[in-house]
């Protein structure tokens, strides 16, 4: 049998499920803005998603005009 150390281990509680989406990017600078998604996600959602997020995680890691999507 494997034994664990209990130095190398985080008890923690649970409280019967739940979920948790989120939208995020990334960028060879770095990572973009990380954005909570409160329901199931449709078109409209994704494009003002990427239409308020884009553009500002490329300007926050000074990307400029220098970015394609």
């Amino acid at each position: 049998s494997v034994r664990t150390c209990s130095c190398n281990t985080i008890p923690t509680v649970k409280h019967g499920g739940g979920n948790l989406m989120l939208w995020g990017c990334f960028l060879a600078n770095g990572p973009g803005n990380l954005i909570t998604v409160n329901s199931t996600m449709k078109k409209e959602q994704y494009m003002k998603i990427l239409n308020n997020n884009i553009r500002q995680s490329a300007e926050k890691l000074g990307l400029g005009n220098q970015w394609t999507f």
